[in-house]
């Protein structure tokens, strides 16, 4: 309800709709590299590769898209800071999306 309440009326649901992007982005990134780690510790253990494996460069492609939608909304826009298609500052959803 503050999420919504808390920013100017025209920029309530942007706000809502970015901020529920950046932590899935991040839990997107962390089963990447989790799936590189279970495939390291089982190769260390001798375990059998599974029948199903996906391609290391879909892995790869995954993790590289997910650091770069987690890094983007650092950069301020082309405007400023105080610029781009918010009123209030350009990442604050971010701040908001880590916070919570």
């Amino acid at each position: 309800m503050i999420m919504i309440l808390a920013p100017p009326a025209g920029d309530a649901f942007n706000f809502v709709v970015n901020l529920s992007i950046y932590p899935s982005q991040a839990f997107s990134l962390a089963l990447a590299v989790g799936l590189y780690l279970v495939r390291y510790q089982r190769k260390k253990a001798g375990i059998a590769n599974s029948d199903f494996r996906a391609w290391h460069l879909a892995i790869v492609f995954t993790i590289l898209v997910n650091i770069y939608c987690l890094v983007m909304p650092w950069y301020p826009p082309p405007g400023g800071a105080d610029g781009g298609e918010f009123t209030f500052w350009y990442a604050s959803y971010v701040v908001t999306g880590i916070g919570m």
